[in-house]
């Protein structure tokens, strides 16, 4: 409506809940893309980057996928969280792509020496991070248990995905 008159102040949080979904979607993308360039920067080997760039783009849709599970509709609060969700599950992969990239042997022995180099701390930092979560589910206030929920399900996926999914 081009020439439509706003007579509730409702419409204001509803163009902004609007803004806010699309740009939250905006923002994911852009940082997952920005987090494949990083990736093959880093690693500077294609194939690699290609089994990264699935992996990630997985783990998004799976956190997706839980998200509708759950029941949780998009709002401002999941906006926020949208939009950092690719920055978050881009460390466990990155990690063991690291790893695997500087070990030298077939893809096997690439991948044991990467796992036994970089597993415990992938599996250390999930853990830790997921005991942080904990605190957040205890808290009174709906933004920080949502948030706490949400990273919980980003860590588990990642670290599911990084390491037995690739």
């Amino acid at each position: 409506m081009n020439n439509g008159i706003q007579t509730m102040s409702q419409y204001n949080i509803m163009a902004l809940g609007a803004y806010l979904e699309s740009s939250a979607y905006q923002n994911m993308i852009a940082g997952l893309c920005l987090a494949v360039v990083v990736i093959l920067i880093f690693t500077n080997n294609w194939w690699l980057t290609a089994l990264c760039a699935l992996a990630l783009y997985s783990i998004i849709s799976l956190v997706f996928c839980e998200m509708v599970f759950f029941g949780w509709e998009v709002d401002i609060l999941v906006a926020i969280d949208i939009s950092i969700a690719s920055g978050m599950s881009v460390d466990y992969v990155l990690h063991l792509a690291h790893a695997y990239n500087g070990e030298t042997g077939d893809h096997a022995d690439k991948v044991r020496k990467a796992l036994k180099d970089m597993g415990v701390s992938v599996a250390s930092g999930m853990l830790t991070t997921f005991f942080a979560c904990i605190a957040l589910f205890l808290c009174d206030m709906l933004w920080f248990r949502l948030f706490g929920c949400f990273i919980a399900m980003v860590i588990i996926t990642a670290f599911a995905v990084s390491m037995f999914g690739t």
